[in-house]
């Protein structure tokens, strides 16, 4: 195609070349078909009976009449370094000797200046009023933006506009921003439709590329984003209904290239109906790809490397439907592919994902998710993670299949937990026909549902093993609580370890015991020695007994535990190293010995950053009620880590209880109150903290009679912030957990 090459570089139209006034006027078509050609070839007007008829020399801007007659001998003409697509504009942008910007349209010149931006915006403001087709603007110099002394921007796009930029445009960095970015966003449209952006591409400093609000009907083709290697707090292209006309339609985006840069490289935010060709990111500040409240979507493929902030490769979130995506490619960052949060209706087809800090996969509030085929591969931490969000019923109707899940590093480097994990709350998930070899140092395939249909997994499956059958004996061997639900639909799959030398026959069959499916082995022919099968449990629910499904998950509530322990002393120190006496979100938490460590060996940690709550309400040796003041120990932790910091208190349930923390987001000390699910600040105070690692200490002084006063200090006693209810009484006692927290530790009733 004229105008770009083979390996997206830009040619003699986004040289940046200055061109001079009649080049100009010749990318307008001013001056006949010739003006924008290089070669000799000349359009003859004549009779296909009289071709050797001389042709009529014209001069160059005079146009062409055809005089009813045919153009012949076209394909002569050289066109391999036709400025064709600038031709088709109607008004041109364009850079002179003296680095001055020039507007041109076929009705005259538009506009001159050295602000690339403002010169650009004359262009757009020139095309037809109350135009009902498009009409195109060209930029085909390239330019350098100064925010400090080019202060037009961005360029507003009204409806039925094309805006082409296929010339770099660099943007410098602000000097008077207090970030390290130019705060410049370079193209806006806002409650518009038909608008059109074929090519961009920008680099150094802009902040929002392109930013579409509440628009119908947007095309954009290429787009290519180079960020400084230092440059925070950008956004690649971003659309959202952030206008006053609603959800944006109807967008096409064909190709976009994001490197550096602080934050996502394309986001979505209620967006309808959107197709998306390939998008490429490398070491972006967020994720490369982000769809929040999007519906009706398909993007066809996504390549990210080293993505940054805590966000994965591509990122679902905040309520999404009905969203298909043909491939992604994920190297490193803390997770590959992360759906959550109200995601439904998604299918993902191949996916490879290599090297990730937290998980390979994660769902989180997903339910009707496909994943179809391809490789996750050494993952510090599970291959696929589903971790429950609170207490809620969710992810359900999750499907992974023909996957390779495996971490093949040496095996004392190997970091991969799981292969798949399945937390609490789930219902109807199916792992089929995948292979899970060396897929996890802790196990294989995690379930947590008697609704989990397990089945022709290579390596693993609901459970596994070797078993070995006794020769004489009856029964030949016995396994005891392979399944634990009563509604499984039990295949076993089972291969000899050992040659025996002779014939032999066995057959199987599970027996309920008490709570858990036992399986058993019968000889039908002895050997007459002993035989080692491997063996693999699957599930099938088959669907001939229904277990039934309950309209909301159990909920843990408070019951003031018959034996407590009065007075001053230890809550929890985790030095047992578990969280046994927890439920909730127990996939968000660990407890290590990593630092930070307060108090002894152990801290609680929440590596991922996930908002999932845990919670106790039995088994702690104290809980804290109104009249105590108790304390816990807290900490930011590194980077990559988790800036929050908080404890929950007066837990009823999970949709019940106080909490407290720190709004790391708004600069914030906060006291919170959580009725029926609906969270209330009740208090706050200013509060910024930007040392991760450093210990802090959490006190809470709870009133008798109710009232609260929550404090945030040093391990020295030195107030930072305070946040005090005097009036609240809702909660006078309950369970403790927390919510995010990064690192807990040495949690205690002072008095």
């Amino acid at each position: 195609m004229a105008g770009t090459n083979t390996h997206g570089e830009s040619e003699a139209e986004d040289t940046g070349l200055p061109i001079s006034r009649r080049a100009a006027l010749a990318l307008l078509g001013i001056g006949g078909a010739g003006a924008a050609m290089t070669g000799g070839a000349s359009t003859v007007a004549a009779d296909h009976t009289d071709r050797d008829e001389p042709p009529e020399v014209r001069k160059w801007n005079q146009n062409v009449d055809a005089q009813g007659h045919d153009l012949f001998d076209l394909h002569s003409i050289d066109v391999d370094h036709a400025f064709t697509s600038a031709r088709e504009a109607d008004v041109v942008v364009w850079k002179d000797d003296d680095d001055v910007f020039h507007a041109d349209g076929h009705d005259g010149h538009v506009d001159s200046g050295e602000d690339l931006l403002a010169v650009t915006q004359a262009a757009v403001d020139s095309l037809s009023d109350d135009r009902t087709t498009k009409e195109t603007v060209r930029v085909v110099s390239s330019g350098t933006v100064d925010p400090a002394t080019d202060p037009h921007a961005p360029i507003e796009l009204p409806s039925h506009t094309v805006l082409d930029i296929p010339a770099p445009i660099t943007v410098e960095r602000d000097p008077d921003s207090d970030r390290n970015s130019s705060e410049l966003t370079i193209i806006q449209a806002t409650d518009e439709h038909d608008i059109e952006i074929p090519r961009l591409e920008l680099r150094e400093y802009p902040h929002f590329s392109i930013w579409v609000q509440s628009c119908t009907r947007v095309q954009i083709g290429d787009v290519r984003i180079h960020y400084a290697e230092d440059a925070e707090t950008n956004v690649g292209v971003r659309i959202d209904d952030f206008g006053e006309t609603g959800r944006t339609e109807d967008v096409q985006l064909n190709s976009a290239y994001f490197e550096n840069g602080g934050h996502h490289g394309f986001e979505t935010a209620q967006v309808d109906r959107l197709t998306v060709g390939s998008i490429i990111g490398k070491n972006t500040g967020g994720a490369v790809v982000l769809l929040n409240g999007t519906t009706d979507a398909t993007v066809n493929s996504i390549v990210g490397r080293d993505p940054g902030g805590g966000y994965p490769t591509f990122r679902l979130a905040n309520g999404n439907e009905n969203i298909s995506v043909s491939n992604v490619v994920a190297r490193g960052g803390v997770r590959g592919i992360a759906i959550i949060t109200d995601a439904r209706n998604v299918s993902v087809g191949e996916v490879n994902i290599v090297g990730c800090d937290w998980e390979g996969i994660q769902l989180t509030d997903a339910a009707n998710v496909t994943i179809t085929g391809g490789i996750v591969r050494n993952i510090d931490g599970p291959g696929v993670a589903i971790w429950p969000h609170l207490n809620e019923p969710v992810n359900e109707g999750i499907t992974l299949s023909n996957l390779r899940i495996v971490d093949d590093r040496p095996e004392d480097e190997r970091q991969q937990t799981w292969a798949i994990h399945e937390d609490d709350n789930v219902r109807h998930n199916r792992f089929i026909d995948n292979d899970v070899r060396n897929g996890g140092t802790e196990g294989l395939i995690r379930v947590a549902s008697e609704t989990t249909v397990v089945r022709n997994n290579l390596g693993g499956g609901l459970n596994s093993g070797l078993v070995t059958l006794e020769s004489g004996a009856d029964p030949a061997a016995r396994i005891e609580g392979v399944a634990g639900d009563y509604a499984s639909t039990l295949e076993l799959r089972a291969q000899p370890r050992t040659d025996p030398g002779g014939p032999f026959a066995y057959d199987h069959y599970f027996r309920w015991n008490d709570g858990d499916w036992d399986l058993l082995f019968e000889w039908r022919e002895d050997p007459g020695e002993d035989l080692e099968l491997e063996f693999i449990v699957d599930r099938n629910n088959t669907g001939l007994v229904d277990p039934g499904d309950p309209e909301t998950a159990p909920v843990t509530e408070w019951n003031p535990p018959v034996e407590q322990e009065s007075g001053p002393g230890p809550i929890d120190d985790f030095e047992d190293g578990t969280l046994d006496r927890y439920v909730g979100s127990l996939g968000n938490y660990e407890v290590n010995d990593e630092s930070p460590v307060a108090e002894g060996e152990y801290s609680l940690k929440n590596p991922g950053g996930n908002a999932g709550m845990i919670g106790s309400f039995e088994g702690l040796p104290r809980y804290p009620e109104a009249g105590d003041t108790f304390a816990a120990k807290v900490a930011q932790t590194g980077e990559g880590g988790v800036a929050f910091i908080g404890i929950a208190f007066g837990m009823q349930d999970f949709d019940n209880l106080y909490f407290t923390r720190l709004d790391w987001n708004n600069d914030s000390w906060q006291l919170w109150k959580v009725e029926d699910g609906s969270y209330d600040t009740i208090a706050s105070d200013d509060l910024s903290l930007t040392d991760p690692g450093t210990i802090y200490e959490i006190v809470v002084d709870w009133g008798a009679d109710g009232g609260l006063t929550s404090t945030l200090q040093t391990t020295d006693g030195d107030v930072l912030a305070s946040a005090e209810a005097p009036d609240e009484n809702t909660f006078l006692e309950g369970g403790f957990g927390t919510r995010r927290s990064g690192m807990l530790d040495d949690v205690r009733i002072l008095e």
